[in-house]
């Protein structure tokens, strides 16, 4: 028996003997349909956050850099600078609306639509395919 062994005994309260023995196999094909299932949807939401932070972090980058094209909603909003839209998804205004498909372009939207910008007669176009896009699954609001 290692030290490792004596810490995490100590630890999770067993003796220092080693592992204990159970009869619960670890085997995940003797898991039950529930502990398969949740097994599964943990993964999924560790999947997406990851994905997410990575999709956030990398668009802010490209705003903050003032990469050409990284901008959003430019039609609608062609004043708002980089720095703007970058300062507003790290808040938590502007919500970034990806593809989880196929690769066709990142969008965006207001967190809350009742904000005088959302009102802009452009962008109410643009949340109506976002907003379709989202309900079809083909894309996802990015947290």
């Amino acid at each position: 028996m290692g030290f490792g062994d004596f810490a995490m005994g100590y630890l999770l309260g067993q003796s220092f003997a080693g592992p204990v023995d159970t009869d619960i196999p670890m085997d995940y094909k003797y898991w039950s349909k529930e502990a398969k299932a949740q097994h599964q949807k943990n993964c999924d939401e560790a999947y997406w956050s990851a994905w997410d932070a990575a999709v956030k972090e990398g668009c802010i980058r490209d705003l903050r850099e003032h990469k050409k094209d990284s901008k959003f909603l430019y039609s609608a909003y062609p004043n708002m600078t980089f720095d703007e839209q970058a300062d507003l998804i790290e808040s938590g205004e502007l919500k970034i609306v990806a593809p989880v498909k196929e690769p066709t372009g990142l969008s965006a939207m207001w967190a809350d639509n009742t904000r005088e910008e959302a009102q802009n007669k452009r962008y109410q176009e643009i949340l109506k395919i976002n907003q379709e896009n989202i309900k079809n699954g083909s894309y996802r609001i990015v947290n």
